[in-house]
């Protein structure tokens, strides 16, 4: 099946450690496992030529990792705070940056940034004005950074805040009439914002709705031909949009799109996941 055909990429997932490899059409090429321990799923982005993950440590701690010539680096603690859940990570003016809820999910969305992906600048206070029940999204989109979060106490609610380079953080912003489960995952493509999503009530359903401005959303729509449990991980590669996500049988499944309409969705043998996986091309 010749859906992802044009993809070459990483994937993650969760379990007592961290498995990857390359998927090539509808086949899974394990590359074996990360030597850490991770309590969550990670998140995986490259970075002046480097694939970085980000995890959360069996002890609640933020680390990253990199990837070069063939072998993964030391893991390193990023700051002193712990938190929960997973992370997300972001390239943004010329930065290495990480987004996560605080520790015993304390609703809060703390960050910190890199530019060389080894030494970490980490925020003294969470962005303000915003609660969250769940992990961050975070994407670049027309020169802005932009965070997505479903609100408090498992409401459902889509929201979003977005800052320059200034680092001046907007207001939290509510997308109306979308209902998520778990975490949103950000991607721009063809001059649109798109949000990807397992829709409410943990229904096992692959969402979507997208934006020109990130102020006006088009009305949320299912993909039919693909399902979603936990969170989703949405890239653009080679000109594509691909959706990664675990089909609520702990089986990896991939959806392409060319235009951002029409979808074509596949199972990829051989891929386990214990949660949510993350997928880039490097």
């Amino acid at each position: 099946m010749p859906v992802v055909r044009t993809l070459t990429g990483w994937a993650a997932a969760s379990g007592p450690g961290c498995e990857f490899g390359v998927i090539t059409a509808d086949k899974w090429e394990s590359l074996g496992e990360i030597a850490v321990e991770v309590a969550s799923s990670p998140a995986l982005t490259v970075f002046t030529g480097r694939l970085y993950m980000a995890y959360q440590g069996r002890d609640s701690s933020l680390n990253v990792t990199s990837y070069a010539t063939g072998s993964w680096g030391e893991p390193t603690q990023i700051g002193a705070r712990m938190m929960s859940a997973s992370p997300s990570l972001v390239v943004y003016d010329g930065r290495l940056w990480a987004f996560y809820q605080g520790p015993d999910e304390d609703g809060h969305i703390h960050y910190a940034s890199s530019a060389n992906g080894t030494d970490w600048d980490v925020a003294s206070e969470p962005i303000p004005g915003l609660r969250t029940s769940e992990s961050p999204g975070a994407a670049e989109f027309k020169g802005r950074l932009y965070v997505f979060h479903q609100g408090s106490k498992h409401s459902g609610q889509m929201w979003y805040t977005s800052c320059d380079a200034g680092r001046a953080w907007n207001p939290d912003r509510r997308i109306e009439n979308v209902v998520l489960s778990d975490s949103p995952s950000p991607v721009a493509f063809a001059g649109r914002l798109f949000l990807y999503y397992q829709g409410g009530g943990n229904n096992e359903q692959l969402w979507y709705t997208s934006s020109a401005d990130a102020l006006s959303w088009r009305d949320d729509a299912r993909i039919a031909s693909t399902s979603a449990s936990y969170s989703p991980s949405a890239r653009l590669i080679n000109g594509a949009l691909f959706v990664a996500s675990n089909d609520g049988h702990k089986r990896l499944r991939v959806t392409r799109s060319r235009d951002g309409l029409s979808w074509e969705s596949v199972e990829i043998a051989d891929a386990v996941l214990s949660r949510s996986p993350s997928i880039v091309a490097y």
